[in-house]
């Protein structure tokens, strides 16, 4: 195919879930496909402030649909488009964390706010091993009401987690691993705002290649006109791509990437 746009997940596809960052081999890639005149799109659950150069290296990109979908930032940090969780959305939220006795992390413009379940100590949250918890105490520090809650995440189990699902109510939570859920709209995903994108840069699907491993990458992988999944990516991400690369821990996709750029897929 002729690649006019690269869209890829952060964890677990461009940085190894456990990494501090990507690779410099990911990282060469990315900048090779912009050089080529690809639009680098990153379609993440982060929210903003866990995009940041500081926190995820030297990956180059020229446009970030985050939170699962509720915004869109462009290169330099414009906000493009944004849906953010209504008051009543947020009131949902927490009461389904204080019924499940869990932690709520909501995810703001300006950073991760945590609200303890009643009667709990904070939990704390570190994106790997050995670094400090990345949530800020919601009780000690609110987040400012302007700014509202984009999205989150939940520390539940399956089955409270499929209970929720089922009441097909304005929200649902999404699996990210193992007893991590990411708290969504119904109406936003990654791949709908993914595709306004391409469609405001006169592109479509069909110009795309998606690179993703979770159940949150498969509306992306299924749409683009090649989805690229990796060999320890989730069983739904792999039944819905093309092309299974190798692990993100072996620069899976890089190697895929340099493989399309040289036509060979």
């Amino acid at each position: 195919m002729r690649c006019k746009a690269a869209v890829f997940d952060i964890d677990g596809t461009l940085i190894p879930l456990g990494a501090a960052a990507a690779s410099t081999a990911t990282c060469r890639a990315l900048a090779e496909a912009r050089r080529a005149g690809v639009t680098v799109v990153i379609a993440t659950g982060r929210g903003p402030t866990r995009c940041a150069p500081s926190v995820i290296g030297d990956l180059p990109f020229d446009y970030l649909v985050c939170v699962n979908g509720a915004c869109t930032l462009a290169a330099d940090g414009a906000l493009l488009d944004s849906d953010a969780l209504s008051r009543e959305q947020t009131d949902a939220v927490l009461a389904l964390g204080a019924q499940a006795g869990a932690q709520v992390n909501l995810i703001c413009a300006d950073g991760y706010y945590a609200f303890r379940a009643p009667g709990r100590p904070l939990r704390g949250y570190a994106e790997r091993p050995g670094m400090p918890s990345i949530l800020i105490d919601a009780e000690a520090h609110p987040p400012a009401a302007a700014a509202p809650p984009l999205g989150g995440f939940l520390l539940i189990g399956a089955d409270a987690a499929e209970a929720y699902n089922g009441l097909n109510g304005p929200l649902r939570l999404v699996r990210f691993v193992e007893g991590h859920y990411d708290i969504c709209k119904r109406t936003t995903d990654k791949a709908n705002s993914v595709g306004r994108l391409l469609a405001s840069l006169g592109l479509s699907w069909r110009d795309a290649a998606a690179f993703g491993d979770g159940p949150n990458d498969v509306a992306l992988l299924s749409r683009a006109g090649l989805g690229v999944s990796f060999e320890d990516a989730s069983a739904q991400a792999k039944a819905a791509c093309g092309l299974l690369a190798p692990a993100a821990a072996a620069d899976g996709a890089a190697l895929a990437l340099a493989q399309l750029l040289r036509g060979g897929l």
